[in-house]
């Protein structure tokens, strides 16, 4: 086929899936043509919404009428590839996924189509290059050397300096460089600014051709508020706003917590919506993004979870309820609205909290050098371990060694398949280029705050920033029109009404329900470390809030927990006792410290007072050990606190409330709950004035909830 009759054949498929007067945007053509038929390397950085699917989905059936096999597309996310799908039948493609999502027995029909040449794209996660199976028995054997088109979809993700980048799709640089060298790559992004292309180019060769278009988006209509909020006041902002905008759209969330709340208050003030993140099921995610795209709920209150490739061309506002860490990943999010219609509207809200929050992401972003030492000291060259022998001889937390071993993997120090981790040689890790990355990050992070204080074109602040340098102001945005959202007076008590629902409340952390994997108990029986029943802890406050800095000061500064933390706790007690456990304490004991022997038995004889219920010292720490902040998985916990109590009275036969000041991995509570349990405690209702969690641990309740189940 040559290239005149490539474009021919272009236009009848375009007309053919969008109609007779359906004509290509500018550089559609010219990219299909590029890998279709002279089998270029190109990286495309187009606008969202441009049609970069559209490229590939075309170029694919161009080369399997030329004879050529499959086209390979890398997706990141599940949404992106429910979407991928959906617009691919338009052309008549025959397609395949694989994730997970499908079933095992899906996987392995898929790669009999595969091998049959009964597929003309298969969709797959970068981490299915990781996965043995999929490596030796489908790409290997069936599709390195026959895949007609590579196509690395959100393609900055490959590179170091992209927001999202994955250690994932780092590591298909080992499986493009063993493709044929007349194998066409397709890299597609809206993401990339002049650092991450020319990384791109660095690691897939310097022939890459880039396209590289206007990153401007007429239909947003862009606003930031530039004072800082509370929470209450975006609570009630986004009331307003839902209250009069017709469209349905997106809220972004930076935690868990804070989608699951919002969406929670929403839902009270009678707006139709839902939380959205990655802690929910495939099944449930995939059930509220059709509601979405069906309008059967205003919005969904979502993290990032929710984003690539979530394609509804309607969507008529993105409202942002903190700050995103950086404007890449802000033009991503945004960029899900207005792609159908003329107008949008783009609100970006901030609080107190934002930097904290980001912060954390940011300093997590990389594993710490002491991490990745302590893990290379315990690997030998050559001797296979797993993920739960390494822990059991490292005291690191199982997500940091995760990401340790994914870092050296992707390093080609260590191989990791089927559960086994080994070392192939005695290098170590370089890891200078993460600081520049992280002081990268910081900038970006400066660069967001700036962006929200423009008084200039925010779009073309925006493209600018993206490496768009051709874009002129935009005469619609916030700065352009000198119009800032504000609260009409109508809605100015749902302020007040916020605030009463964001008075703190005690929320639940669950106790620990298994013993860590590996561990085996010689002196203890499980009864004694695993309770049976009431699993549920009632905190008072998270350590970071201000509240839990009043614990903290108790503890560490004044050896005395204040009178205000025993009159809320007593309060909560009372009122949140039978929705936390079903039933109420008739006594009181505290958790020891040899420590601080006093401060917390303190705490638990002036709470029993309040309550007018027996205080009773149940506990004797007959062993010093470390302390459990310092242990960093449960092997470690479980291990430095065994064996270091006993009880020292006979415990009532009553409902017990047990109280700890902290509770981090939740061990202790466990263990000495288990101890009053066997010994005839009929119920034991743990308590503790402060977690040290992240938020996305617990979960409030609220007044009228139901009982968190244990």
């Amino acid at each position: 086929m040559n290239e005149a009759q490539a474009v021919d054949r272009a236009h009848h498929l375009l007309r053919r899936g969008f109609g007779h007067h359906a004509e290509f945007r500018d550089g559609q053509l010219q990219a299909i043509i590029d890998v279709a038929v002279h089998k270029h390397r190109l990286l495309v950085v187009q606008r969202t919404g441009w049609g970069k699917s559209l490229v590939y989905f075309i170029a694919t059936k161009l080369l399997r009428e030329q004879g050529r096999g499959p086209t390979v597309v890398v997706s990141p996310l599940l949404s992106l590839m429910r979407n991928q799908v959906a617009a691919a039948r338009q052309f008549g493609l025959r397609i395949g996924v694989i994730n997970s999502a499908n079933e095992q027995a899906e996987h392995r029909a898929i790669a009999d189509e595969v091998r049959r040449n009964r597929l003309d794209l298969l969709i797959v996660a970068p981490e299915r290059f990781d996965n043995h199976w999929f490596l030796n028995d489908v790409w290997n054997t069936s599709l390195r050397d026959s895949c007609g088109l590579f196509v690395i979809d959100e393609a900055h993700c490959i590179s170091d300096w992209g927001h999202d980048f994955r250690l994932s799709y780092r590591r298909l640089l080992t499986i493009i460089n063993a493709l044929p060298r007349n194998t066409p790559i397709l890299g597609t992004t809206a993401t990339a600014n002049q650092r991450v292309t020319d990384d791109i180019q660095a690691l897939l060769g310097s022939t890459m051709k880039v396209m590289r278009g206007s990153l401007v988006r007429d239909s947003l209509r862009l606003y930031a508020i530039h004072r800082t909020l509370s929470a209450a006041e975006r609570h009630a902002m986004i009331h307003q706003v839902l209250s009069e905008i017709k469209d349905s759209g997106i809220i972004y969330c930076l935690t868990v917590d804070t989608c699951n709340d919002l969406a929670a208050w929403l839902t009270e003030q009678g707006h139709a919506v839902a939380a959205y993140h990655a802690q929910l099921d495939n099944q449930t995610r995939e059930a509220l993004e059709d509601k979405l795209l069906r309008n059967e709920v205003k919005a969904l209150v979502a993290t990032i979870a929710l984003g690539m490739g979530f394609d509804k061309p309607d969507l008529g506002f993105v409202i942002h309820y903190q700050m995103p860490a950086s404007i890449v990943g802000y033009y991503q999010q945004v960029g899900r609205a207005g792609r159908g219609i003329d107008r949008a509207i783009i609100l970006l809200m901030h609080g107190d909290e934002d930097d904290e929050i980001n912060g954390y992401f940011l300093k997590t972003a990389f594993p710490q050098e002491e991490e990745v030492k302590q893990v290379l000291k315990a690997l030998k060259v050559n001797v296979d371990v797993t993920l739960w022998e390494l822990l059991r001889r490292i005291n690191i937390s199982k997500t940091k060694l995760e990401r340790v071993i994914e870092h050296l993997v992707t390093a080609g120090i260590v191989t990791r398949s089927e559960g086994v981790i080994r070392r192939l040689n005695s290098n170590h890790l370089d890891m200078k280029l993460w600081s520049a990355i992280l002081e990268r990050r910081e900038r970006e992070y400066a660069e967001m705050y700036a962006y929200l204080q423009s008084e200039t074109c925010l779009m073309q602040y925006i493209t600018s920033a993206l490496g768009d340098t051709t874009s002129q102001k935009c005469n619609q945005c916030a700065a352009c029109t000198a119009h800032q959202p504000i609260f009409r007076s109508e809605y100015m008590h749902i302020v007040e009404q916020a605030a009463a629902h964001l008075t703190p409340k005690p929320f639940a952390v669950e106790l620990r329900s298994k013993l860590p994997t590996g561990l085996k108990l010689t002196d203890l029986s499980r009864d004694q470390v695993i309770p049976r029943d009431r699993r549920t802890v009632m905190v008072l406050a998270r350590y970071a809030d201000p509240l839990g800095q009043k614990v903290s000061e108790g503890k560490y500064q004044l050896n005395r927990f204040d009178d205000e933390l025993v009159d809320l706790a007593s309060r909560w007690v009372r009122e949140y006792a039978d929705q936390f456990w079903g039933v109420r304490p008739r006594w009181i004991t505290a958790v020891p410290s040899l420590r601080r022997q006093l401060l917390v038995p303190d705490f638990a004889k002036r709470l029993a007072q309040r309550l007018g219920l027996p205080y009773r010292p149940m506990f004797v720490k007959v062993l010093q050990t470390r302390e459990q902040k310092t242990m960093q998985n449960s092997f470690a916990q479980l291990s430095n606190l065994l064996g270091s109590l006993e009880l020292d009275n006979t415990p009532l036969l009553s409902p017990v409330l047990l109280i700890d000041d902290m509770v981090d991995s939740a061990w202790t509570l466990t263990h000495c709950a288990a101890l009053l349990e066997f010994a005839g405690c009929p119920a034991v209702l743990p308590f503790a004035l402060a977690s040290t969690r992240p938020n996305h641990h617990a979960r409030s309740v609220k007044s009228g909830s139901q009982a968190p189940s244990s």
